[in-house]
């Protein structure tokens, strides 16, 4: 088992300390920094190369953006699990954005802020910190398992907590697509 670790939440060096004092010498694991050296194909080969078939997010939701996005083009070859330790810096970090999500319905919920006033966004802004403001007039919250977003010229949006920017993308549900590790006993197993 490989732990990705967000190195930039405190000190790396502490907390892989921490987690290898936790797991003790009863697992094997491979403690890894998230970065460069850990996105994309660079991730997959190193893990294939060790035999590692489970990988573990340790962070907030950039840390598990940053895995499901390196393993993309393999998800059948490994198991991915979630330890939370994000800073909750993102729009999604302690908030409901999408209070009506349902991750087991093999939908996405898209949540749009119509083109308001600032006096108007600040006021949707209160109410997505007391949790209904998808009761405002100017948002709209729709499910879907594709969606393509015209916007000429591109504009910035977040997915998931993380800022994007695109001409016209196109998104799809990949439903039971990730293997995932649930509790402590199943990922120990793995280690």
């Amino acid at each position: 088992m490989a732990i990705i670790l967000n190195n930039k939440a405190g000190s790396f060096e502490a907390q892989a300390k921490e987690l290898l004092e936790y797991c003790g010498k009863q697992c094997d694991i491979d403690i890894w920094p998230a970065g460069p050296e850990t996105s994309g194909r660079r991730l997959v080969e190193r893990a294939s190369k060790q035999g590692i078939d489970t990988l573990v997010a340790v962070g907030g939701d950039g840390t598990v953006h940053h895995l499901v996005n390196s393993i993309r083009h393999n998800l059948n070859q490994f198991r991915i699990g979630f330890i939370p330790l994000g800073t909750g810096r993102t729009a999604g970090g302690g908030f409901e954005v999408a209070p009506q999500a349902n991750p087991s319905d093999s939908y996405m919920n898209i949540v749009v802020v119509e083109e308001i006033s600032a006096l108007q966004l600040a006021e949707v802004s209160a109410r997505l910190l007391t949790g209904n403001y998808t009761q405002s007039e100017s948002v709209l919250e729709f499910k879907a398992k594709t969606a393509k977003i015209i916007s000429n010229p591109s504009m910035l949006f977040s997915i998931d907590g993380e800022l994007f920017s695109g001409k016209n993308p196109e998104f799809k549900t990949l439903p039971k697509a990730l293997r995932i590790a649930l509790n402590t006993k199943e990922l120990m197993k793995a280690a």
